[in-house]
């Protein structure tokens, strides 16, 4: 017997075996149905107005229920934004853009456990910060994880 792709696949769907593979692609998908969407919570890609409230509600959202929060494509004004244990920040790399609008810092973690950031552009506007303090302040957090990032203008 020859074991072709759709063989495969059609034996892994009857045997049920598939659901997985195809959760594992939804989730390596942005906006391929999985975890929240960040507009699902007041927040508008390109607005002028300052989104840290409803930016920090949806990241509590996201990180209480341990799913990734997606960033469209857009630039999002936002300061002193808080990471949670479970936060996982999910952007379109080169066009999912935060911008320090006011705060210390555009984000901080203290204590926390397992951050993801992945596909973001964290911009200080070339704004001074305050001394001891980065635009992402990360202090004593475990399994912290930055991938397919850029900084700019900090």
């Amino acid at each position: 017997m020859t074991l072709d792709r759709r063989t495969l696949l059609t034996g892994l769907t009857a045997t049920g075996a598939a659901a997985p593979l195809s959760a594992a692609y939804a989730t390596s998908t942005p906006g391929g149905g999985f975890g929240m969407d960040v507009t699902k919570f007041r927040v508008r890609p390109n607005g002028v107005d300052d989104q840290s409230r409803a930016l920090q509600e949806a990241i509590n959202a996201a990180a209480g229920s341990r799913v990734p929060l997606f960033f469209p494509p857009g630039v999002y004004r936002a300061g002193d934004l808080v990471l949670p244990s479970g936060t996982h920040l999910v952007g379109v790399p080169g066009a999912s853009r935060i911008l320090l609008g006011y705060g210390a810092s555009l984000a901080a973690s203290s204590r926390a456990e397992q951050i993801v950031l992945s596909g973001l552009t964290f911009d200080g506007a070339s704004r001074p910060l305050p001394e001891k303090r980065g635009l992402l302040t990360i202090r004593n957090t475990r399994d912290f994880v930055m991938r397919d990032c850029a900084v700019v203008s900090a």
